[in-house]
């Protein structure tokens, strides 16, 4: 599942809520962030979505799930010294990736992954995250990702079109309407709002749900 929207739409929300039903339902939770200082650093998103994880199991679990992937997935994950001297195998991290996530997911089922702003992850996690939730369909995971399809680096092009697979298209986040508007004011500064200025406040932040909520806050 994919959901779009410009900033201040309610993607970040949507996401924390599907992440807290798939906890509360038992669910593993794999979540990871964007982030636009981190955008350069070589599989960040993949270490935000894959460390939680690997520190809550033992020694032993640990080295079942990576099995003989250690040397290679380690290193990108943060969980293992690289070999001094020797370049890391970029299509080797990705398939043995494939394989440890694949592993988590059938062993370990229901996994939900989950990923927020994927307009600023790093284009190694995205390579695989295109790779892996292509092949995913096959597989117990969910996969929910959330970005601005205007900032999508162009890199990022087998991502764009993987969210229109099958003729399918990614939800998009539509600003709030006048009466949500109104709903949204009238819970932060009471029933005594009147329809006039319900209106000027959705003038004000043309349905941006954030936007709305600050307006508020100011008002207050």
């Amino acid at each position: 599942m994919a959901y779009v929207g410009q900033a201040g739409m309610g993607k970040t929300t949507l996401l924390a809520q599907a992440r807290r039903r798939a906890a509360v339902h038992g669910c593993i939770v794999l979540w990871a962030r964007g982030g636009e200082r981190e955008q350069r650093v070589a599989f960040h998103v993949v270490r935000q979505l894959l460390q939680p994880l690997f520190a809550s199991l033992s020694e032993e679990e640990r080295a079942r799930v990576l099995g003989s992937w250690a040397n290679v997935v380690g290193p990108a994950l943060g969980l293992v010294s690289p070999d001094a001297g020797l370049s890391p195998d970029h299509q080797g991290v990705i398939d043995g990736l494939d394989w440890v996530v694949t592993d988590i997911a059938v062993r370990r089922a229901p996994v939900v992954l989950i990923v927020d702003d994927a307009h600023w992850a790093d284009s190694e996690s995205l390579e695989w995250l295109t790779g892996f939730t292509a092949r995913a369909e096959e597989l117990p995971p969910l996969v929910a990702v959330a970005y601005r399809p205007d900032e999508l680096p162009p890199v990022t092009e087998a991502f764009r079109r993987l969210a229109k697979r099958h003729g399918s298209r990614p939800y998009e986040l539509a600003p709030l309407t006048v009466e949500a508007v109104g709903l949204l004011l009238r819970d932060k500064l009471g029933e005594g709002v009147d329809e006039a200025f319900c209106r000027e406040c959705w003038s004000i932040t043309e349905g941006n749900p954030f936007e709305t909520v600050e307006l508020a806050i100011k008002i207050l």
